[in-house]
């Protein structure tokens, strides 16, 4: 090989070198940039919870927040956290079972309630009852009360019915609780129904018992 050729070569070389250096230096830097918006995230929805009581404790977790962070609006973050509380007040979750009846999709609230109630199950025969019933009332095709979910998300579970896990509805419960939080939730706060929840509370002295109002 003539010396220039090494030369080029070696050039080459410490080129290649220094551009994954800096493709390594980037991706570092983006990995950084994404654990600070989660934190920064958390943060807030941290804020949110030491001004508003009866939050889930579900909606802080970072699988969570890294479902909402595909939406930069804050208005999202901020309905995830209000429909946190809502869904855990008993007055507040009938008014809006109420309000989804009304509008024809109270089957993503009770897929969502059913959720709940399967992740806390523990024995192994229930499991597979009860993630047999939520399968087939709300994820197979024609179920009764078909959830709107993604093919692959209905696939995944599909394909692990079988063995279901205590985990095996979480992508799905995510989905509808997102949905929820940009679709549903603004028009109940728009709605007839929020409006009484709010005067009932105006017109008494109780305790607040829902926190968005």
């Amino acid at each position: 090989m003539a010396w220039s050729e090494s030369v080029d070569t070696l050039l080459a070389s410490k080129d290649t070198r220094k551009s994954q250096q800096k493709q390594d230096t980037l991706e570092g830097q983006t990995a950084e940039l994404q654990k600070v918006k989660v934190s920064l995230i958390k943060d807030k929805v941290m804020a949110h919870t030491k001004m508003e009581t009866n939050f889930s404790k579900h909606l802080i977790d970072n699988v969570v927040l890294t479902r909402f962070m595909e939406y930069s609006d804050s208005e999202i973050l901020h309905r995830a956290t209000l429909i946190g509380g809502l869904l855990q007040s008993g007055v507040g979750l009938a008014a809006f079972r109420a309000f989804l009846k009304s509008e024809f999709s109270e089957e993503n609230i009770e897929f969502w309630l059913a959720c709940e109630d399967y992740k806390k199950t523990r024995s192994s025969t229930k499991i597979m009852s009860k993630a047999r019933k939520i399968y087939s009332e709300f994820i197979e095709n024609e179920a009764p009360k078909e959830i709107n979910i993604d093919f692959k998300t209905r696939d995944t579970i599909s394909k692990n019915i079988s063995q279901p896990t205590v985990a095996c509805f979480d992508e799905a419960q995510k989905i509808i609780l997102r949905l929820m939080a940009k679709d549903s939730f603004p028009r109940f706060l728009r709605s007839d129904a929020y409006k009484e929840l709010r005067e009932k509370q105006q017109n008494g002295n109780q305790k607040r018992w829902l926190s968005f109002l």
